[in-house]
């Protein structure tokens, strides 16, 4: 954490990346276990996700303020582009936990349909990755009683 006190309201500190783990995800596997063994794998514990390629068996879900919880999850049915994967490895109760976002796109009846939100399920088509790892920075998941979604807690250094 920064010895400076930020002007901003952000709960933040200064990190770099310490390494850079690059991958696909074989063909049927889901993608949200087959990038927390990747992690696991490689020892992360606090890392940046992005990826791009071809999913199945998609399910999004976007956030509700009024119910303080991500409403029901929405299936994209069939086989979608996965036009943008962008997410973060942290702990939760000291286990590595991923939060993923998508933006899913799919041929519709004369036009493109594309959806958007937290990626609840997926299962790979032809994905790759990237993780930016942190390895001198923490990240802790809690409960935030505002929103109601497990935030960042403020990040610690090693």
């Amino acid at each position: 954490m920064s010895d400076r006190r930020s002007p901003v309201p952000t709960v933040h500190t200064v990190t770099r990346a310490t390494r850079v783990v690059v991958g696909r995800v074989e063909a049927g596997a889901e993608l949200h276990a087959a990038l927390l063994e990747a992690a696991r794998w490689e020892r992360i514990d606090a890392a940046a996700v992005r990826g791009q390629g071809v999913v199945e068996e998609a399910a999004l879900a976007v956030y509700d303020p009024g119910a303080r919880a991500h409403a029901a999850a929405e299936s994209v049915d069939g086989v979608a582009e996965l036009a943008s994967l962008s997410g973060t490895v942290s702990l939760r109760d000291g286990v590595p936990d991923l939060v993923l976002h998508a933006v899913l796109a799919r041929a519709g009846e004369g036009r493109t349909e594309v959806s958007a939100g937290l990626l609840l399920r997926a299962r790979a088509v032809a994905v790759e990755f990237t993780m930016e790892v942190w390895d001198e920075c923490t990240l802790d998941r809690r409960e935030d009683p505002t929103t109601g979604l497990a935030l960042w807690a403020p990040p610690g250094r090693r």
